[in-house]
């Protein structure tokens, strides 16, 4: 029998302690859309009303004082609600339930009105009260879920019995109406409903869904698991495999597990399917389709390093001591940021692989899909010119922020020590239009990298898997010393995950030393074991290093002049293989070959090149975009501030009036003074503002306004400076209407 209800579940083994006639029936804790997000369903299983204002739920447990409580609600027998993350309107236009209570961050109060839940699985429980301030506090119910699958729930029924990933058609399971985006959906949940206890249902998976592996190793050493779970006791669980490569096979191996088996010949992302069923004849059987991600022995591109510290957080902690080498010691580490080491091909396709100096990989038209919590963002590689030879021995950060708030600007050879360490730096700003391609990109506003089983994949432009998955969740550690990896290394909000091994081809995701880390090496070779070991770039050493430009661009002019000195690391001719008309390079320097003016207002691509003359690794690319605003917009610039920012001082005068009639945006004591004498209205005006039309009216009441009969007498002795003029303006009429004078300003058309 169904009933309608919600659940929460997650585990290795899913388990739940549920001891009232509340309980968490499903959990949703990796959505695979932004508008989704994370929930959870509370179910009342009585057959009378339950009120749970003053209840408490957090996912960090008894002691963690980070939870939320609930407000007054009251669930009727045999309904459930949900709790959700996302916005209310988003949820029902997503799963479209109907009479369903929904409650966000809106309905709640508490430290934090609605923890996020793990992907990475964990515990989730409900208090009668927060049992951080009340010593007689009840667990209402408790449920542990393991690493989710993306876009599908874990489920539980009446009695608080785990019944694994939901199925569409399954549990009354289905597919979410929507992904938020106005596509269709593919999350699969049932919420609004839960399965009472003794009913037959169907046998569901486990998960994870994704397995990873290096060609020409057997499948039989793997830990992973097909793994079956049927609440139904004394039923038997049957497994088999369809529509998978021929030389993959599957063990069914009689209690509720299968294991994969057989060689792959190459690298590549494989799926099948599994299907599962039982021996009940009246459940159905489930199918679900699974991913094998199969590794080379021979890889261009390496993840080296990636940047899991919150933004509210320190690496190590406030009381640690970590630190970054390039961005020191401060909240967020840098941002969102991750680090790949080009090591291109290697000298044998055999194992070992030794690394090859002097070689380049042809990066044109790459991307890297970072996956977290969410749909996975996407960062397609420009056809740059830079791309097309990528020397081996580069160390290619990317940053979300920007230097101006505190990351890193877009830089190519930064750090140049081929000639001596083996390696060059180079970091990507995500929002640069040269070297990344904005319109095949997907990240938008920002991507996102946590502690959440973070993982990145590589593709080439064809869109072959060159690296990953790598990252959280990815088994590369082996505990049990048989030669094959068997658990993944854990990361949490307060440190990085970085490959704490020599940089090689020989290396993939999963024979690899990668660890988490409290310390972090942003644009330089990793370190690691509290400073004994330093990454070895030494192998890709060649006879020269390419020239660093050591001056960062000039973005936008000074009102009508623009002035840029070029500096290098050594000797090298510069070359502008891009500038607007208006500059000239002469040397070193760019400069206005006449006055910027109004009419140059807009965006402008500098491109330049410096070349050391040598035969290899001689060049090195410098490209930014010029912004030329109006006078206005350069005025503000000067004082830092965005056109946007209307009022930053908050005083009674606009940004606009502040430049024209003489004040200062970021004083709140500086005033424009507008004055009356002799019976003028007296101003100072700014000069050259034809792009601006002053009107001068009159009223004697303060409603009614006019123009007429006004005078401009002009003076040229304004005490703000030779950039304004003193203007008087009287009144050629009876002065006895005259009152009020008052300056408006408008945009000329």
């Amino acid at each position: 029998m169904k009933q309608k209800l919600s659940i929460l579940t997650v585990a290795p083994l899913l388990f739940s302690i549920s001891s009232a006639e509340l309980v968490i029936t499903e959990v949703m804790s990796k959505s695979s859309h932004p508008a989704d997000k994370d929930w959870w369903e509370l179910s009342n299983t009585d057959n009378e009303a339950v009120n749970v204002e003053g209840y408490y739920w957090d996912d960090d447990g008894e002691s963690g004082d980070d939870g939320a409580i609930l407000p007054d609600i009251t669930i009727g027998p045999g309904e459930s609600i949900i709790i959700i993350e996302g916005e209310k309107s988003d949820f029902e236009g997503m799963w479209a339930p109907t009479g369903l209570q929904l409650f966000d961050e809106d309905d709640v109060t508490g430290p934090d009105l609605f923890s996020g839940l793990s992907s990475g699985g964990e515990t989730l429980s409900l208090w009668d009260k927060d049992p951080n301030n009340h010593d007689d506090a009840v667990l209402i119910d408790s449920v542990t879920f393991p690493a989710a699958n993306p876009g599908i729930s874990f489920e539980w029924n009446s009695a608080g019995t785990p019944l694994g990933l939901s199925a569409e058609g399954q549990n009354n399971a289905f597919i979410a109406r929507s992904n938020g985006e106005g596509e269709a959906g593919t999350d699969i949940g049932s919420p609004g409903e839960y399965v009472e206890a003794g009913s037959l249902v169907s046998p569901s998976f486990q998960p994870p869904l994704v397995a990873t592996w290096r060609k020409g190793l057997p499948l039989e050493n793997s830990a992973f698991r097909v793994v079956a779970s049927d609440p139904n006791a004394g039923e038997i669980i049957s497994i088999s495999i369809a529509n998978q490569p021929a030389w993959l096979t599957l063990t069914d191996k009689g209690n509720g597990t299968a294991k994969l088996g057989g060689t792959p010949p190459e690298k590549g992302v494989f799926t099948f399917q599994v299907r599962i069923e039982d021996d009940s004849e009246v459940t159905n059987p489930v199918t679900e389709t699974f991913t094998l991600h199969v590794f080379g022995d021979n890889n261009v591109v390496l993840m080296n390093e990636y940047n899991a510290v919150a933004a509210e957080e320190f690496i190590d902690g406030d009381d640690g001591e970590g630190v970054d080498t390039f961005f020191d010691r401060e909240e967020g580490n840098g941002g969102d940021w991750f680090e790949l080491a080009v090591v291109g091909t290697g000298n044998t396709a055999n194992s070992p692989v030794t690394p090859q100096a002097g070689t380049t990989v042809d990066m044109r038209g790459w991307s890297v899909q970072i996956t977290t919590s969410l749909i996975p963002k996407t960062i397609k590689l420009s056809q740059d010119d830079y791309w097309a030879a990528v020397p081996a021995g580069t160390i290619l950060t990317f940053t979300e922020r920007s230097r101006a708030d505190g990351g890193y600007d877009t830089a190519i050879n930064q750090t140049s020590k081929l000639d001596t360490e083996g390696y060059l730096w180079t970091n990507i700003q995500l929002n640069d239009p040269f070297f990344i391609d904005q319109n095949q990109s997907n990240f938008g506003d920002e991507i996102e990298i946590n502690s959440s089983n973070t993982q990145f994949i590589v593709f080439d432009a064809s869109g072959k898997a060159v690296f990953g998955p790598s990252g959280e969740g990815v088994l590369s550690t082996d505990t049990d010393n048989d030669g094959f990896p068997d658990v993944s290394p854990s990361v949490n909000a307060r440190e990085v995950y970085k490959l704490e091994q020599d940089p090689s081809p020989a290396i993939d995701a999963m024979f690899a030393a990668y660890d988490d880390g409290k310390s972090s090496s942003f644009g330089e070779p990793n370190v690691g074991s509290a400073g004994a070991f330093v990454q070895d770039f030494t192998p890709y050493v060649t006879s020269n290093t390419p020239p660093s430009f050591t001056s960062l661009p000039i973005l936008s002019p000074d009102e009508e002049n623009y002035s840029y000195t070029i500096t290098l690391s050594e000797a090298a001719t510069i070359k502008a293989e891009t500038m607007p008309e208006f500059l000239t390079l002469s040397g070193n320097v760019i400069s206005n070959n006449r006055p910027i003016t109004f009419d140059d207002v807009g965006t402008y691509a500098i491109e330049l090149l410096a070349d050391d003359g040598e035969a290899t690794f001689n060049q090195t690319p410098q490209k930014f975009t010029l912004t030329v605003g109006s006078p206005f917009e350069q005025w503000l610039a000067g004082f830092g501030i965005s056109p946007e920012n209307a009022n930053p001082d908050n005083d009674s005068a606009t940004s606009l009036e502040e430049y024209l009639f003489g004040g200062d945006p970021t004083s709140s004591a500086s005033f424009p003074i507008l004055s009356i004498s002799d019976g003028r209205f007296i101003i100072d005006l700014r000069r050259g503002v034809e792009d601006y039309l002053i009107d001068i009216e009159w009223s004697s009441d303060l409603e009614n306004w006019s123009t007429e009969l006004i005078n401009r007498e002009d003076r040229s002795d304004s005490p703000l400076g030779e950039e304004y003029r003193r203007n008087a303006y009287s009144y050629n009429g009876d002065s006895a209407l005259v009152r009020f004078f008052r300056a408006k300003v408008r945009v000329a058309e």
